[in-house]
C-alpha cells in the first residue's frame, strides 16, 4: 500500500512540474500583440462612415500627376491666381504627395489656395467622426465630396476651409482656401471657394481620363 502511494505522488509531482514547465515556455515565447500594441490603424479602419457615401460615376485615379497640372491657365485666371508654385508637402499624414500652391494678391488683399493629390485614403474617413473636423457630404461634378473645417472654431478663429473629393478607391483631391493676414471672407464663403477650385481640377482630370 505504501509503495502504491509513493508512485501516486510521484506521478502527482510530475504532473505539477510539467504544467509548470509549460507554462514558463508559454510566457517566455513571443507574445501576440494586443489591438494597442500592433500600431496605428491602418486606413479605413478608423470607423464607419456616418452617412452613406454615393458611389463614383468612374474611377480618376491620380497616380504619377502633378497638383498644379489639374488647373488649367484659363482656370487660374478665373480665380485670379497671380502665382503658382509646385510643392511637396511634408505633413505626417499626406507626406510626400503631390501639391499646389495657387497665391492670390490683389488690390492690397492676399489669400491662397491649396491643391493635393491623396493616394492614402478614402473621401469617407472625414466622415467617421473621428477626426477634428465638422464635415458635410456634397457632390462635386456628380463625385462623392466633403465639405470640413475645423471643429469648434469661429469665423474670426477660422483657418480656412477644405473639399476633398473621392476621385477612386482610397484616393483624393483636396482643395482648401486659407486666408492671408485679414479675415477676408466669412467660412461660408472660403467653403465655396475652396469646392470651386475642387470643381475645376476634377474638371480637368475628367479630360485627362
Amino acid at each position: 500500500m505504501t509503495s502504491v502511494r509513493n508512485r501516486i505522488g510521484l506521478l502527482l509531482a510530475a504532473s505539477v512540474l510539467l504544467a509548470v514547465s509549460a507554462c514558463t515556455e508559454a510566457n517566455n515565447g513571443s507574445p501576440t500583440p494586443t489591438p494597442s500594441e500592433s500600431g496605428p490603424p491602418t486606413t479605413g479602419s478608423s470607423g464607419t462612415p456616418t452617412v452613406p457615401v454615393p458611389d463614383r460615376p468612374k474611377d480618376l485615379p491620380v497616380n504619377g500627376l502633378e497638383a498644379c497640372s489639374l488647373l488649367t491657365e484659363g482656370q487660374r485666371q478665373e480665380l485670379t491666381v497671380s502665382r503658382t508654385r509646385d510643392t511637396v508637402n511634408g505633413s505626417e499624414h499626406y507626406n510626400g504627395a503631390s501639391e499646389c500652391v495657387l497665391e492670390v494678391n490683389k488690390a492690397g488683399t492676399s489669400y491662397s489656395y491649396r491643391l493635393l493629390l491623396a493616394t492614402n485614403e478614402d473621401v469617407s474617413e472625414w466622415l467617421t467622426g473621428t477626426r477634428n473636423v465638422e464635415a458635410t457630404l456634397v457632390s462635386v461634378v456628380g463625385y462623392p465630396a466633403v465639405r470640413y473645417y475645423l471643429r469648434g472654431s469661429t469665423d474670426e478663429q477660422s483657418s480656412g476651409c477644405s473639399t476633398s473629393v473621392g476621385v477612386a478607391s482610397g484616393q483624393e483631391v483636396v482643395a482648401s482656401h486659407r486666408e492671408g493676414t485679414d479675415a477676408l471672407f466669412t467660412r461660408d464663403e472660403m467653403c465655396a471657394m475652396s469646392q470651386r477650385v475642387a470643381e475645376l481640377a476634377v474638371t480637368t482630370l475628367q479630360g485627362l481620363k
